[in-house]
């Protein structure tokens, strides 16, 4: 007499026998299956992957999520902090170049002179006066002397580096004169110390000499 136990699962094994799953057991009741025998049996393990793979997207949505706000959070975070860094340190650099001029005191200046000479060698010839300055002077005019100054004229100015003044025909001392049309023509020009101021003249006589004045200011102590 055999005792009916339920329904399940049949395995065929490797050696031909067969056997059953006892994990897949079911009541014989038709209550339990609902009439549907293979609908009951693959519906826990569908229900089961279907949980597994919600939970496997889930975390894995989690862990990308994490991520990639972790990476753009960094990101962010680094740019803001660069940038407000820079902010920070060209805000330091000027505030501190203020304070530096603030504290500065105001120079002092006074007036001088400096001159230089040349000896025409021939009549209607050409010569350079050299004058190199010991300090910074702030020129303002140039005024011409000499045995030659009467009938001498002028063909350029160069301070330093930077020519001042310049003219192809060259032009009479007297304009130069202090009661001449050219005053204050030197006026924003900087000589620098060591640097050489050059004169271009041009002498009527043979051993005419022609002396350049320079009138400006000089530094002498911060009050």
């Amino acid at each position: 007499m055999s005792t009916k136990l339920g329904f399940a699962m049949i395995i065929r094994e490797d050696d031909g026998t067969t056997t059953y799953d006892k994990h897949s057991l079911r009541s014989p009741f038709e209550g339990d299956f609902g009439g549907d025998v293979e609908g009951d049996f693959g519906s826990d393990d569908d229900d089961d992957d279907d949980e597994l793979g919600d939970d496997l997207g889930d975390d894995l949505g989690d862990d990308l999520g994490d991520d990639l706000g972790d990476e753009t959070g960094d990101d962010v975070g680094d740019d803001m902090g660069d940038e407000v860094g820079g902010r920070r340190r060209r805000l330091a650099r000027r505030v501190k170049r203020a304070a530096h001029r603030a504290a500065k005191k105001p120079r002092k200046w006074q007036r001088t002179a400096v001159a230089g000479t040349v000896t025409i060698l021939a009549a209607n010839g050409s010569g350079t006066i050299l004058i190199t300055p010991a300090t910074y002077i702030k020129l303002r005019d140039i005024t011409f002397t000499g045995s030659g100054s009467a009938n001498g004229a002028v063909k350029s100015i160069t301070v330093g580096d930077k020519l001042v003044w310049s003219s192809s025909t060259p032009v009479p001392t007297a304009i130069f004169a202090s009661t001449g049309f050219l005053r204050n023509m030197l006026e924003g020009s900087l000589a620098r110390p060591g640097v050489p101021i050059i004169v271009e003249v041009v002498g009527a006589a043979a051993n005419d000499v022609i002396a350049a004045t320079l009138l400006g200011s000089k530094p002498i102590s911060r009050c």
